[in-house]
């Protein structure tokens, strides 16, 4: 069984689809949704990049209101689990609550935040390796 990061949920004091809608349009718009359901709901992919489906319809209808690891590819995942868990996901959780706006215009709003995200996660690791490989200069050959 795959791992769910979050489920949707209403009322007025736990409700979460518009931070959800948001994170599901951001993996959408940058690509990273797992290739078997994008090939499977391709029409409703498209309409969420093109902004005429709204981040919180998709996952209600597509993703039956559950965000789960099976839905994203491995960055994707990545991104899931710093932005949906710990201080991170609590601080996109207050920017929502403190925004006056809803779907498009909050993602507008947050997307900087998770496009910083996005970049630390997919920046490559420099391990030790890569820095000695940096270092050492090899002599060439001589002809």
């Amino acid at each position: 069984m795959s791992e769910v990061y979050a489920t949707v949920q209403f009322g007025r004091e736990q409700d979460n689809t518009q931070l959800l809608g948001v994170i599901v349009a951001f993996l959408a718009s940058r690509d990273l949704l797992d290739n078997v359901l994008v090939a499977r709901h391709g029409s409703a992919v498209a309409r969420l990049k093109m902004q005429d489906l709204k981040g919180a319809e998709f996952l209600t209808t597509v993703l039956d209101g559950e965000l789960c690891a099976e839905h994203c590819n491995d960055l994707g995942r990545a991104f899931c689990k710093a932005n949906l868990q710990g201080e991170a996901g609590a601080e996109l959780a207050a920017m929502v609550a403190d925004s006056q706006v809803q779907d498009w215009q909050l993602f507008d709003e947050l997307l900087p935040k998770m496009s910083q995200s996005l970049r630390a996660l997919a920046a490559p690791k420099r391990g030790l390796k890569q820095l000695a490989a940096k270092v050492l200069q090899f002599p060439t050959r001589k002809r």
